[in-house]
């Protein structure tokens, strides 16, 4: 009686097709697709070798639903996205906490500029979602202090030059094991110039983890 008074006053929206939702925000068609997005082990690092990171994680592939799921949800509407992704990844972070010992989850943040075009920073609301778990989480340590180019816009080369000195760290807390969120993983220089940061600062080991992770 609850979920049918929820669909007719809330009407949940499919994240992946905007049509109407049936199950953790998704209609039965996108939720099957995104089943075969899915990395097998998302507790296990993936395939990429990234500076300053001790090991990447992700959820999903950055294909077909899910990479439709991550572009409407930083572009159009957050909401369908957000409302589901504790129950949709929570248990894969809390797995990647457990194995590596991670004392605190930070984001991957954006320009304030950035802002003025997307209405929110994707990996803010993430960390925040997260803290609801009693996650220990901090939105301020990191800052992005200078305004870069678009990451795809760029070469390989140029995407780490477009990132150097582009992060802060803001707080004094020594010898953690951190965690990285943010919602793709390409190239892994956003999270591997955060890292080197968080390193400089004095953290021990960083980790990334991204909801999806763009291997093509």
């Amino acid at each position: 009686m609850n979920n049918l008074i929820k669909q007719l006053f809330f009407i949940p929206k499919c994240k992946g097709c905007q049509r109407l939702a049936n199950e953790n925000n998704l209609c039965t068609e996108c939720k099957n697709k995104l089943l075969k997005c899915r990395i097998s082990n998302p507790a296990k690092p993936i395939h990429l070798n990234v500076k300053n990171i001790n090991s990447s994680f992700a959820s999903y592939h950055y294909r077909d639903v899910a990479r439709k799921i991550i572009k409407y949800a930083k572009f159009k509407n957050p909401a369908p996205f957000l409302n589901s992704f504790i129950d949709d990844i929570s248990i894969d972070i809390l797995q990647i906490m457990k194995e590596n010992n991670i004392d605190i989850i930070v984001q991957s943040p954006c320009h304030k500029t950035k802002l003025y075009k997307q209405e929110i920073s994707l990996p803010d609301e993430m960390v925040k979602r997260l803290s609801i778990l009693g996650l220990k989480t901090n939105l301020s340590c990191v800052k992005k202090i200078r305004k870069t180019a678009q990451q795809h816009n760029l070469s390989i080369e140029k995407r780490k030059i477009n990132l150097v000195n582009a992060f802060e760290i803001q707080d004094n807390v020594k010898d953690q094991n951190v965690l990285i969120i943010d919602d793709v993983i390409t190239t892994g220089n956003t999270v591997s110039e955060i890292a080197k940061e968080l390193k400089l600062a004095g953290r021990k080991n960083v980790y990334a983890w991204a909801y999806t992770f763009n291997d093509k």
